[in-house]
């Protein structure tokens, strides 16, 4: 069975000295004794579009292979927003404001390493009003669209796969979630989308985040925010448990 992991720099491996060796996917697919080596679809500072854009493509060359597809969800503060019919940007909230995380029109390997920080123009926070990219609700919306409709391709295909959250809702959102109106929104949204998931539970981690994960089992962080090899091996260890649990594997 090969390994197919996504997400962002929590599954890629970040501020890991050997993120080829040492980032979860590349354990847990030793745990899981597979001969092949596993895909690790991962970058950081993306959104969770470029999660599932990346992962269709991919998926389009490999439907005959055994495969197991992993999704570690990012934050849904995270956003594609098109300059051109061929360029687009992933940008990201962090506490200065909405910055440009990529220029995304390259592949996996240039994504990453070609990664800038700049302030986003103008130009495109007319086309996205800031009442939309700062609307937790409807982003929050848009992200458990995005995981159903990958859930719902993967399903429909026999595609064995588990999802989880990078972060959980609460990680770098800083106080917008202590508003109560935004937290009854939040919490309809999330039972609406429990309800249509219907038997897609076996699949789909929603009470364990990887962050929260490492915190409990107070697993050190880098400099960055990112957990060390220590984290990323407990972390690999748990998915196994829960890939058996689940019957995903044997």
């Amino acid at each position: 069975m090969m390994l197919y992991a996504a997400g962002d720099s929590f599954t890629f491996g970040d501020e890991l000295a050997h993120p080829e060796r040492d980032a979860w996917p590349v354990i847990l697919n030793n745990l899981m004794g597979n001969a092949t080596k596993c895909v690790n679809m991962s970058s950081r500072g993306i959104s969770n579009q470029w999660i599932v854009d990346n992962t269709i493509a991919w998926l389009n060359n490999h439907l005959d292979d055994n495969i197991l597809v992993i999704v570690g969800w990012t934050s849904e503060n995270r956003f594609r927003v098109s300059q051109s019919p061929n360029r687009y940007y992933e940008v990201l909230k962090c506490k200065s404001g909405w910055i440009i995380s990529k220029c995304s029109n390259m592949d996996s390997s240039q994504f990453y390493n070609s990664a800038v920080t700049e302030i986003i123009p103008k130009s495109i926070l007319k086309l996205y009003p800031k009442i939309i990219m700062d609307n937790n609700e409807y982003n929050l919306y848009i992200k458990y669209q995005l995981m159903l409709s990958l859930h719902n391709i993967l399903e429909s295909n026999n595609v064995p796969h588990l999802f989880f959250d990078a972060f959980g809702l609460y990680k770098n959102n800083f106080d917008d979630y202590e508003d109560k109106h935004c937290m009854n929104g939040i919490n309809f949204i999330r039972k609406h989308f429990y309800s249509r998931m219907c038997n897609a539970e076996s699949c789909m981690m929603f009470d364990m985040s990887m962050d929260r994960f490492c915190t409990d089992n107070n697993c050190k962080y880098a400099k960055g925010g990112h957990p060390l090899e220590e984290g990323h091996k407990a972390w690999a260890e748990y998915l196994y448990t829960e890939l058996k649990t689940r019957l995903l594997v044997n």
